[in-house]
């Protein structure tokens, strides 16, 4: 059942991460960017942020405040995207995710 709880809060959130991703990106910057190639960032950065929280969200303030800059440091790579505009994005985001896991 956690499998199957983890498989759907992962497509979920990749889903309605992926726009966000691509909104803050291609019409905020004018970026040129895909949905697909947003998809991809948000499924990693998603991927990523989520092995932050398990493996360091043990620490009361470093587990809440890493994620957010992981996500934001996946946007800020794989794009050219500048640092403002990452943090905002990743910050929205990860908070989108996180709701998202914490119904499911």
């Amino acid at each position: 059942m956690l499998l199957l709880d983890l498989f759907v809060g992962l497509l979920v959130s990749t889903l309605l991460t992926g726009p966000v991703v691509y909104v803050g990106l291609a019409v905020r910057t004018g970026t040129a960017v895909t949905y697909g190639y947003a998809v991809a960032v948000a499924l990693l950065a998603l991927v990523l942020g989520g092995l932050t929280t398990v493996l360091l969200g043990w620490l009361p303030v470093v587990g809440v405040v890493l994620s957010p800059l992981v996500w934001a440091g996946t946007v800020r790579s794989l794009t050219r995207a500048e640092w403002p505009m990452a943090l905002f994005v990743g910050f929205v985001a990860w908070a989108l995710a996180s709701t998202v896991f914490f119904v499911t």
